[in-house]
């Protein structure tokens, strides 16, 4: 089914730029009118691009977006709920690249925490998270980039906490700080990994560079190019703690990936933590 719904470009570009600073807004003292503020436009939002198809939605959406529309936490978007309270949500980068995900035939797992020795929420994620999936962690100044590029390849989760950076100018060198060194785009590209889930918990790990047919380039495509079938990911930058306690839950919680993701973020919500703090990852994947 397809709705049409008349909105102009700039309005709507506009708006989706409102809606992040607002966001923004939150990552500092918190306030009531701060939370008014962002919730009235994340209901703006969800009346123009959810609820003109509310009545074909079921348990699971896939969202593709188009445009401006790829930086939209849309799990944030709220009706009557925030969306992610009501459905299991994940995105595909474009329809196109769907037939490229694998099934992701690896095991075991790669987790790799606090390169650059000052992120110590991030080095407690990473060593509780690999308690969990019984390995060791590559911490700091373990963590060097032909380590890291040889162990990776055939394990079925990677998980990198540590320094994440977005290049605006030139995507393919969007990069993951390690010890001595950087693991970018272009590196992933050129990879041929079997990891059913790749998690990025680093900051605007998930931004990309729109390029002419709308093609995306940064981390999340050329992780999925390079195999992985998931590939969590971040829409801004993020809040250490909230991070960490969103991926110990992330990896607690049963079921397949977009279900462990929807409950991590509700537990979250829950105890009051405002979309800054439990939107900017998003699933990316069917």
């Amino acid at each position: 089914m397809v709705e049409e719904v008349e909105i102009d470009f700039k309005d709507l570009r506009g708006k989706i730029g409102k809606f992040r600073d607002a966001i923004e807004e939150l990552r500092g003292p918190e306030s009531s009118e701060k939370l008014e503020i962002a919730e009235k436009i994340a209901s703006e939002l969800y009346g123009l691009l959810i609820e003109p198809v509310k009545e074909y939605l079921r348990d699971e959406i896939v969202i593709v977006p188009h445009g401006y529309l790829h930086f939209v936490p849309f799990q944030a978007l709220k009706g009557d709920n925030y969306l992610i309270e009501d459905y299991k949500v994940s995105f595909a980068q474009s329809a196109w690249s769907i037939r490229f995900l694998k099934d992701g035939k690896g095991r075991g797992a790669l987790v790799v925490g606090n390169t650059t020795g000052n992120l110590d929420c991030a080095e407690e994620e990473a060593k509780s998270i690999a308690q969990r999936l019984n390995t060791i962690p590559f911490i700091r100044a373990d963590a060097k980039k032909n380590v890291i590029m040889e162990n990776l390849k055939d394990k079925e989760i990677l998980h990198f906490a540590c320094h994440g950076w977005f290049d605006a100018t030139n995507p393919a060198f969007s990069r993951l700080i390690l010890a001595d060194g950087m693991l970018e785009a272009r590196d992933f590209m050129d990879m041929d990994i079997e990891a059913r889930l790749t998690v990025l918990s680093a900051c605007e790990s998930a931004l990309s560079g729109l390029a002419r047919g709308d093609e995306l380039e940064g981390l999340v495509r050329a992780i999925h190019t390079s195999g992985s079938r998931y590939v969590i990911a971040s829409l801004w930058s993020v809040n250490d703690s909230s991070t960490t306690e969103l991926f110990l839950n992330f990896y607690k919680n049963k079921g397949e990936v977009r279900d462990k993701m929807r409950n991590a973020e509700m537990d979250l919500i829950k105890k009051g933590y405002n979309m800054y703090l439990w939107a900017p990852f998003q699933v990316y994947g069917v």
